[in-house]
């Protein structure tokens, strides 16, 4: 990792990567992530390096006493913290009898609403995010009073994104050995990215969001778990969060994508 621009730490990093900062501060690093590749580079490390320790203990946790500790229960009346949310979602993934409980306890959750006089209704949950964790399209429009380049979907072509790609992303800003990430745009619910690559993106997994490619120019091969999928300029393609995934260069031009991280 090299020398982080004050006033940024390796210690300020590991605490944006983990939710720590006051709101100020978190706005701080944010803006000089999208400004500096660099410290944008430095902070996918660290995410990548915290996403991969809470995979190992969620593997390793006792998914019976998960069960038995009432948390599937509060996930569907709402009392849980975005983190503890997170979790139930991971485990269930991994677990599959937490996978099995969770999707028994959501029948009776429906149908205890439906019999509930008044029409009671469970505390909000974000739209986007229980969609996205559904893996089921959301409309494409942020529903925000200032422009921000819409939510990628299976429609999407690359006007779409004229405006952002035109400013941004004409060319990486200086030379790249292997990936180039731009940042254009970031708010609580989406980040959006232009990413050139040479070679390949190594293997990551997103814990709370849902990842989406657009290519722009060249082609390449997403490897998820093991199923390919080849894409070419223009094509688009839905990543769900807790699932493994590579993207491989196969074009001799390095492969232009908008790459969205969409919370879920």
């Amino acid at each position: 990792m090299n020398q982080l621009p004050p006033p940024l730490t390796l210690e300020i990093l590991e605490s944006f990567v983990h939710g720590e900062l006051d709101p100020q501060d978190m706005e701080m690093v944010m803006g000089m992530a999208m400004n500096n590749p660099e410290v944008a580079a430095a902070l996918d490390l660290l995410r990548r390096k915290a996403v991969a320790k809470v995979i190992d203990q969620a593997k390793a946790a006792d998914a019976g006493a998960l069960i038995a500790s009432g948390i599937l229960e509060a996930y569907f009346q709402g009392g849980l913290t975005d983190e503890e949310r997170q979790y139930v979602e991971l485990m269930s993934r991994l677990h599959p009898e937490v996978g099995d409980e969770l999707r028994a306890l959501e029948e009776v959750h429906l149908f205890l609403m439906a019999q509930a006089p008044g029409g009671q209704q469970p505390k909000p949950r974000s739209k986007d995010r229980f969609m996205n964790f559904m893996d089921m399209e959301s409309d494409p429009s942020t529903g925000k009073g200032v422009i921000r380049p819409p939510y990628l979907n299976a429609a999407s072509k690359p006007e779409d994104y004229l405006g952002w790609t035109s400013q941004f992303g004409a060319s990486p800003a200086y030379e790249y050995e292997s990936t180039f990430v731009q940042p254009i745009d970031s708010d609580p619910e989406c980040l959006t990215l232009i990413v050139w690559v040479k070679h390949q993106i190594a293997g990551e997994v997103h814990l709370d969001a849902v990842e989406k490619f657009l290519v722009l120019e060249g082609t390449c091969m997403i490897d998820i778990e093991g199923e390919e999928f080849a894409l070419k300029a223009g094509d688009y393609m839905s990543i769900p969060k807790f699932k493994e995934h590579t993207v491989y260069v196969t074009s001799e031009t390095p492969c232009k994508l908008i790459v969205q991280q969409i919370a879920a």
